[in-house]
C-alpha cells in the first residue's frame, strides 16, 4: 500500500494496483484507491470518470477488478460520468451521461457494458507475457536445450555422484 498527498487531496493505493497519477486525477488500470480531497481530484476508469459533486471535503473510493467498477462514496456526493475512453482516438459511441452517488451510497458498473470495450489488456501484446510467441518458443528451446546440453556437453560421460562433473573415463 502506499499514499500520496497532493495540494488538497490524499490518495490510497491499495496493495496489487496500476495506476497513474496525474495532475488532477488518477488513471486507474486494476485495483483500487480511496481518495479524499477538497480539491476535485477524480478517478479515471477506461471511460468512466468518478469526481466529487463539488468543491467540499470529499472521501471516496474506486475499485476496478476483473472489469468490474465499484464506486463508494463515504464523505460527499461524487459523480460519475461516461464519455470517451481514455486515449481513445475515435469519438464515443454514446453521449456522456452522469449519475449522482450521495454519501453512504455504493454502485457497480461493468466496463464492458458501460465503454463498449474490453478489458484493456495486462501488456502490449494482447495478453499476458506468456502470451507472446517469442517467449512461449524461447521456453521452449531452452526447455529444449537444457536435457540436450547434459547428455553432450560432458563429453559423452554423463555424471554422477561420484563424478558430478562427469570428466572421467568408462
Amino acid at each position: 500500500m502506499a499514499t500520496i498527498n497532493a495540494e488538497g487531496s490524499s490518495i490510497l493505493v491499495a496493495s496489487e494496483t496500476l495506476m497513474r497519477f496525474k495532475a488532477n486525477a488518477v488513471s486507474l488500470e486494476h485495483g483500487g484507491v480511496s481518495v479524499t480531497t477538497s480539491k476535485g481530484m477524480s478517478v479515471q476508469v477506461s471511460c468512466v470518470t468518478v469526481a466529487p459533486a463539488s468543491n467540499s471535503w470529499t472521501e471516496f473510493e474506486v475499485t476496478d477488478v476483473d472489469g468490474s467498477i465499484h464506486v463508494a462514496a463515504h464523505k460527499g456526493d461524487v459523480t460519475i460520468t461516461r464519455g470517451p475512453a481514455i486515449g481513445a482516438s475515435t469519438k464515443p459511441t454514446a453521449p456522456a451521461q452522469a449519475a449522482t452517488l450521495h454519501e453512504g451510497q455504493e454502485a457497480t458498473r461493468n466496463e464492458v457494458e458501460e465503454c463498449g470495450t474490453a478489458k484493456r489488456p495486462a501488456s502490449p501484446t494482447g495478453g499476458t507475457i506468456f502470451d507472446s510467441p517469442y517467449v512461449r518458443w524461447g521456453a521452449i528451446g531452452v526447455g529444449g536445450a537444457a536435457p540436450l546440453c547434459i547428455l553432450f556437453c560432458f563429453g559423452g560421460h554423463p555424471p554422477s555422484p561420484s563424478d558430478p562433473a562427469g570428466s572421467s573415463k568408462p
